[in-house]
Formats: structure tokens, C-alpha cells, sequence
């Protein structure tokens, strides 16, 4: 055994240490936990394998050349290691050409060993130089296809963080070519240490979710390397210079000499270290500012600020000003309910922001998400290379990571009033492209913080706008709706007046000739005949009352009623009225009680419009009251005193014992053609239950036409 075989156990028992932690790791935590311990394990396995065979150690059974060693590690390790590169940048899919060289290099090596050559070669290379040249073809196709595939993935990637992991997995990548390429050239000691490291940076790199920035690492390397050359170049000047005064051309001792430096030193040096610190923390984008200041100015601006995409545009432009980002947008947060009863969150993204140019459409997110419970409880920004390959959020939705993703945004920083969460600000990298430091993060916090108050009254006064604008919008409808109820009135009316007038002329015709054959002897002598005639002059009678109810109703809607006011005795009307109906009272077996009214003062009228009021009023009296039942007529004279009356009124009362009119009703029932009750119980006689509706509706719109009070 010598040193080249005992390295190639070590790093290959490293590979099974590196292999056990892997499979002991949780299996959601990344997809190539697994396949990389899987990877190791065989690592492990080759490296006993090459340790032995370099140890010499089984030399009766172990009859490889080194050529073939070398064939099948270069092989199989750019292989896996391009199959790893795959699935850590989370290239899915099926790779056909890849897999067909894996397939061609396997079967060469298998051919390759199995046809033995003849013992006089004719051609003028062997076996095995043909083994390492397709070998290294290989190796080159996997390695170059490793890279590319890493470069692009590093360019596509604008996440600062996401291009850090890129750029530590390229690492991996560097140590694994460089320790093939030692295989190559017969330094497998060298090659097995570099692969070795690349395996244990692999490990790190896919074990931990947050890595050291290599960029800002690299520029801290150089300024230290800067401040210590600058420090050795000035101490050195410094010395020389004061050995050069003080002893040479002055002759004082090395002890005067030395004070003098010291004192140089002290006064020269702590300034021009600040000011070389100063610079290097500036190149590195860390320059002092200060936050308070930002704060306050934030505040101030965004203090007044009532409109939802002027609040967008300002936050996101201040932000952008004091941190030097790209992008930014301002997003609602506000809590629905579904059609099944269930609460769930929903986002709008606001118009405006920093570098949008258009809106994504809004998400809906369960209350249960991960993301939900992240930003309403943790009260912390949530970053997107967490939400990318946090363990925590393994389980989020795919359409929930894309609609995020999408957002091409770093950093969304929750906001809450009263502890609700109602808002999101995302910001997105940085010009610079370094990832933003736990101080920025604090700072951006305390922004998303003073934007709460401003968000509540952009949203409050966004509220009121919505109601307002579905207050026009309803109030645009209803006028449609009343433009078409009084279109749709006066058809309505137009109909009724032209219908009556049109059943007025045959009528008219119905009740002459009934007239004529009322007079011709020979039906007043046959009494069958005359039964006959008085059911038809009863029908016309009834017609001709329906009608004129109908015209006038047509007349008031039309304003074309004439009313000719007279001095009238009112009692003389009421008994009029009292009197026609006899027959029907009579024969539903009612009491009638009409008041004496002939002292009652005169008043100045239509008789044809208050015979017709009267007559309605007292007929629903009777037909709404039961068989056997009271109906009383009472009037008096109204005085001056009462509030609601400008001068002398008479009131008539008409009050029965009949089924009453709910209160409901009460408002309606002077409104032409209405009718309580289901329109099948309405009965079609003068004095039966109920009625078309007609007579109080036009008994009431003289009195209203009039404009008096009764």
C-alpha cells in the first residue's frame, strides 16, 4: 500500500460518510438529497476499488490497466455529475441525447474489452488508444454540456441568491473537471483530493438552504488584501523615510528615530485607514446611510397619499431611491368568501409601482397555505429564494410558486393594521445584484411598517370610490328602469284608452239594439225571452261601467279629464248613491246606515267625479264586506285648527265590517288596478268579493288631480 492508495480509501470512506448523512436527511427537503447520496455510495465504491488496485493489493485478480481506470471514472463521474447538475438547477425532462452517448460509451467499453486483438496488429494504434480517445470525447460532451448548462442557468437567474447557489454548485463543478483532468494527466492522488473536495462542497451546498455570498466574500478578500498592502507600503515609506531624516543626515539614535515613526504613524494612519475602509465599503455597496433620515422622509411622503397607485408609485420609488433597486409593486391583501362559505385570501396587484409595465392578474390563496401562515403570522419578509428552496414551502401549490415567481421580486415585506395582515410590498434586486443585507431588510420592514396607515386610507377611500361609482351605477339603472316603467305606463294607458273607446262603438250598438228589443211586444209577452234580454241589458250595463271606468282612468293618466266644479249638497249625492245600490245590499242581507248630512255645508265640485268617488267607496264597501254585515256613511266639517289643512274640508267616512286591508296594503290600494289577494278569488260582479281594481284608482286620482284633500 502507498500514499496514492491510501488517499483513494480516505476520500472514498468520505464518500460513504457524505452518502449515510444524505440518506439520513429528510427526502422532501431538496429532489437531490437522494440521487446524490445514491451517487456517493458508488463513489464509495469505486474509490475502494481504485485504492485497491493502486495498492496493489489483490494482484491476482485485479488485471485492469490504468488507461481503463482512468476510462471509467472520468466516464461514470461526468455522468453523474451532469445528472446531479440537472436535477439541482431543476432542469426536468428526458434528455435523449445524453442518454444515447451514456448507451454508446458503455457498449465501446464493453466491445473494447471483449473482441481481443489478432497477435500481428495490422493497424497502427491499439485498443487502448482507441479507449482513451472516445473516452475523452466523452468526457469532453459531459463536461462541456455540465458547464453550458450552468452558465445559462446562471444567466437566466436574476435573484441574487439564486445566482450565488449557481455559483457555488459551479464550484463543485471546477474541482470535479480539475480532478478528472489529474486522472488524465496520471495524477490520481491529486485527482482523488480534488474530487473529494468537490463531493463535500456539493454536500454543503445541497444540505444548506442559505449561502455566504461569494461575490461580496471576493471583494472583502480584496479589500483586506488592498488594506494590508497599503498598510505595508506605508510603513514601509514611513520608516525609510524617517531612517533617512533622523539617522542618516541627522545622526539621532534609532530610539529618537522610532519615536518620530511612532508618533507619524499615529497621526497619519488611523485617518487613511477610515478613508480606505470608507472606499472599499462603498465599492461594495455598503455606504453609511442614514436610516433614520430614510424613514422619516418615507413617512412624510407617503403620509398624504390617498390613491392606491399614487401609494404604489411613491413607496415602490423611494424604496428604489434609498436602496438602489430595479423593481417594485405594492399589492392588496383582502379576505373573501367563497361560494362554499370559506374564507380565502385574494391579492391585487396594484396598478404603478417601479419598473411594471403590466399587472399580473390576482391570486387566490387558501388561508391554510404555507405562504398564508408565513406573511400573517411570522410578521417577517418573506424572500423569495426561501419560498424557491425552503423546506417549509415544499408543500406550496406549483400555481402559487409561479404566480410569486413571476413576480420576478426578492424581498415582500408584509403589512398589517391591527394586526391583519392587508397588504404586501415586493421589492425586487438590486442594481448591484447583491443580495440585500439583514440591516436593509430591517430598514425595508420598518417602511412596510409606516406604509400600514396610508395603505387603510387608500383602501378606505378606494372603498368609498367603489360605492360611489356602484351608487351611480345603480342610480343610472334605476333610471333606465323608471324610463321604461313610465314607457311601458303610458302603453298601458294608450292601450286602455284606445281599447275603451274601441268597445264603446260596439257597446253602444249592443245597447240600442237590447233598447229597441226591450220595447217590441213580443218579448214582453214572452217572459223566457224577456229573462234572456234583461241578462243582456244587466252584461251591457256592466260593460258600459267597466268601460267608462277604463276611460277615465286613461283621461287622468292623460291630464285629459275636465272636471266642471259646482255648488253641491253632498248628502244629496250619497243618497244617490245609497240608492242604486238597494238591490245588492238587499240581497246580500247588509245594513246600510247613512248619516243625516243635509246640514252639512255645500261644496264646490264635479257631481259626475264625486258621484263616481262615492260610488266606488261605498260598492268595495259592500263587496268586501261579508254577508249580514254594517256599513255606516258619516260626514262632518273639518275647521281650521287641524294642522295638515289650510281652510274648511269636509270628511266623509265610510267604515264597514268587512275583511280589512293589511297595513302593508294600505299605501296602495288608491293605485289604479291594484288588487290584494290571489288574482283567481277575484270575483267579476259589482257587489261580489272583491273587484278589478279599477274604481279605486280612479276614484282616488280626482281628489289627487284636484289637488284637494278628502
Amino acid at each position: 500500500m502507498n500514499l496514492i492508495s491510501i488517499i483513494a480509501f480516505i476520500v472514498g470512506f468520505i464518500y460513504l460518510l457524505l452518502a449515510l448523512l444524505l440518506w439520513r436527511k429528510d427526502k422532501d427537503q431538496t429532489p437531490i438529497t437522494r440521487p446524490l447520496g445514491v451517487f456517493m455510495f458508488f463513489f464509495f465504491l469505486w474509490g475502494v476499488a481504485q485504492g485497491v488496485w493502486l495498492g496493489d493489493l489483490l494482484p491476482n485478480l485485479i488485471e485492469i490497466d490504468y488507461p481503463s481506470l482512468w476510462v471509467f471514472s472520468v466516464g461514470m463521474i461526468g455522468f453523474a455529475y451532469l445528472d446531479m447538475s440537472r436535477r439541482f438547477l431543476q432542469k426536468t425532462g428526458f434528455n435523449l441525447f445524453v442518454w444515447l452517448i451514456v448507451i454508446a460509451f458503455v457498449a465501446s467499453q464493453i466491445i473494447i474489452h471483449i473482441v481481443q486483438p489478432p497477435i500481428n496488429n495490422p493497424l497502427p494504434f491499439s485498443l487502448s488508444a482507441i479507449l482513451i480517445f472516445f473516452s475523452a470525447v466523452f468526457w469532453v460532451i459531459l463536461t462541456t454540456i455540465t458547464i453550458e448548462l450552468t452558465l445559462r442557468t446562471y444567466r437566466l437567474k436574476d435573484n441574487p441568491l439564486h445566482r450565488n447557489r449557481v455559483s457555488y454548485w459551479a464550484i463543485t463543478l471546477i474541482l470535479v473537471t480539475l480532478g478528472e483532468a489529474a486522472f488524465a494527466i496520471n495524477q490520481p492522488g491529486v485527482g482523488n483530493i480534488l474530487l473529494g473536495i468537490g463531493a463535500i462542497n456539493a454536500f454543503y451546498v445541497v444540505t444548506t438552504h442559505r449561502h455566504p455570498d461569494i461575490r461580496l466574500g471576493i471583494l472583502h478578500v480584496l479589500g483586506y488584501v488592498m488594506t494590508t498592502v497599503l498598510i505595508v507600503v506605508i510603513y514601509t515609506l514611513v520608516y525609510m523615510t524617517t531612517n533617512f531624516i533622523f539617522q542618516e543626515r541627522m545622526g539621532t539614535s534609532p530610539l529618537t528615530a522610532g519615536v518620530v515613526m511612532a508618533l507619524v504613524l499615529t497621526i497619519i494612519f488611523r485617518p487613511l485607514f477610515w478613508q480606505i475602509q470608507r472606499n472599499i465599503e462603498s465599492a461594495l455597496g455598503q455606504d453609511d446611510t442614514d436610516n433614520n433620515q430614510i424613514i422619516r422622509e418615507y413617512s412624510l411622503s407617503i403620509s398624504n397619499i390617498l390613491n392606491l397607485e399614487q401609494l404604489a408609485i411613491v413607496s415602490t420609488g423611494l424604496i428604489s431611491e434609498a436602496l438602489d433597486t430595479r423593481r417594485g409593486m405594492l399589492i392588496l391583501v383582502n379576505q373573501i368568501e367563497t361560494d362554499q362559505s370559506e374564507l380565502t385570501f385574494k391579492l391585487y396587484p396594484v396598478e404603478g409601482g417601479m419598473g411594471i409595465t403590466k399587472s399580473p392578474s390576482p391570486l387566490e390563496i387558501s388561508p391554510s397555505s404555507t405562504i398564508t401562515v408565513f406573511l400573517s403570522t411570522q410578521h417577517r419578509p418573506l424572500i423569495q429564494y426561501d419560498l424557491d428552496f425552503m423546506p417549509l414551502f415544499n408543500s406550496v401549490p406549483d400555481v402559487e410558486k409561479e404566480w410569486f415567481s413571476n413576480l420576478e421580486m426578492d424581498v415582500y415585506l408584509p403589512i398589517y393594521s391591527k394586526g391583519i395582515w392587508i397588504g404586501l410590498l415586493a421589492v425586487g434586486p438590486k442594481e448591484t445584484g447583491v443580495p440585500y443585507s439583514d440591516l436593509e431588510l430591517s430598514l425595508m420592514s420598518t417602511m412596510s411598517d409606516q406604509t400600514s396607515v396610508a395603505l387603510e386610507n387608500a383602501r378606505l377611500v378606494e372603498g368609498i370610490i367603489q360605492v360611489n361609482l356602484q351608487l351611480e351605477q345603480a342610480n343610472a339603472s334605476l333610471g333606465r328602469a323608471k324610463d321604461e316603467l313610465e314607457r311601458l305606463d303610458k302603453a298601458k294607458s294608450d292601450f286602455i284608452s284606445i281599447a275603451s273607446h274601441e268597445l264603446r262603438t260596439p257597446l253602444t250598438v249592443i245597447q240600442g239594439y237590447t233598447q229597441m228589443l226591450n220595447e217590441d211586444p213580443g218579448i214582453e209577452e214572452n217572459s223566457y225571452h224577456k229573462n234572456l234580454l234583461e241578462g243582456i241589458v244587466s252584461g251591457a250595463d256592466r260593460l258600459h261601467s267597466i268601460v267608462e271606468s277604463m276611460l277615465d282612468v286613461a283621461k287622468i293618466d292623460g291630464r285629459e279629464l275636465q272636471l266642471a266644479p259646482v255648488p253641491i249638497p253632498i248628502h244629496s249625492i250619497i243618497q244617490n248613491v245609497c240608492r242604486s245600490m238597494t238591490k245588492a245590499i238587499e240581497q246580500r242581507n247588509l245594513s246600510l246606515n247613512v248619516m243625516d248630512m243635509s246640514t252639512l255645508r255645500p261644496i264646490e265640485v264635479d257631481r259626475d267625479a264625486i258621484q263616481k268617488v262615492f260610488y266606488h267607496l261605498i260598492n268595495n264597501a259592500v263587496k268586501y264586506t261579508p254577508d249580514g254585515g254594517t256599513i255606516s256613511v258619516s260626514g262632518r266639517m273639518l275647521q281650521r285648527e287641524n294642522a295638515h289643512i289650510f281652510s274648511e274640508a269636509l270628511e266623509i267616512v265610510v267604515k264597514d265590517t268587512g275583511i280589512g286591508i293589511d297595513l302593508e296594503h294600505q299605501a296602495l290600494i288608491f293605485r289604479k288596478f291594484f288588487r290584494t289577494g290571489e288574482l283567481g278569488l277575484h270575483s267579476s260582479g259589482k257587489t261580489k268579493f272583491k273587484g278589478d281594481g279599477a274604481r279605486i284608482g280612479s276614484g282616488n286620482r280626482p281628489r289627487g288631480y284636484r289637488g284637494t284633500w278628502g
